[in-house]
């Protein structure tokens, strides 16, 4: 197994009170599910707590589906996803092998004027990645920061289209709904 990790930030300022900003960002099922990647959020029977599962990806005939459970926590400035641990092989059966992501990131929120609010989002990915065979032969230290270097990659480009989607949410005339 490797861990690879990467982390993609991004801000913008929304046309909205901090209020309802808060509101619009409180249903976590909603936002997580704006991420491109995303195939379901489910609600875990804790309070705050989701697991995400990812379409499947790859190539060269390996393909896998990333699976990661995490705790929505607020606080005056806005919200904190921090990974929980859970056991993959009973939570996450399905058609392609799964491997465990473990997400943190961090959502802070300001009211500079009555009708504008500042979102600044980090967010940070760490898979568990099995190593095939065929890549054995090859220096880990090759795969890890390869592996590092397209996981960053690839986290900011998800965390700028997710705040895109945002930010088409508001400028379409506000907010009704969260599709």
């Amino acid at each position: 197994m490797i861990l690879l990790t990467g982390r993609g930030d991004t801000a913008a300022e929304l046309p909205i009170g901090l209020e309802e900003a808060r509101m619009y960002f409180q249903d976590v099922p909603a936002f997580l599910r704006k991420i491109e990647a995303v195939d379901t959020v489910k609600p875990l029977s804790r309070p705050g707590a989701y697991l995400v599962t990812h379409h499947p990806v790859g190539g060269l005939g390996y393909t896998v589906r990333m699976v990661a459970c995490m705790q929505a926590d607020w606080d005056a400035g806005g919200m904190v996803l921090r990974p929980l641990d859970f056991d993959l092989d009973r939570l996450a059966p399905g058609d392609h092998p799964a491997v465990k992501g473990m997400v943190q990131a961090d959502l802070r929120l300001t009211g500079p004027e009555p009708q504008r609010t500042a979102a600044a989002f980090g967010f940070s990915l760490t898979v568990e990645l099995p190593v095939p065979s065929m890549l054995n032969l090859v220096p880990r230290s090759l795969i890890q920061a390869t592996g590092d270097g397209i996981m960053s990659f690839q986290t900011g480009i998800t965390v700028q289209g997710l705040f895109n989607k945002v930010m088409a949410d508001f400028k379409l005339g506000g907010v009704e709904a969260l599709t």
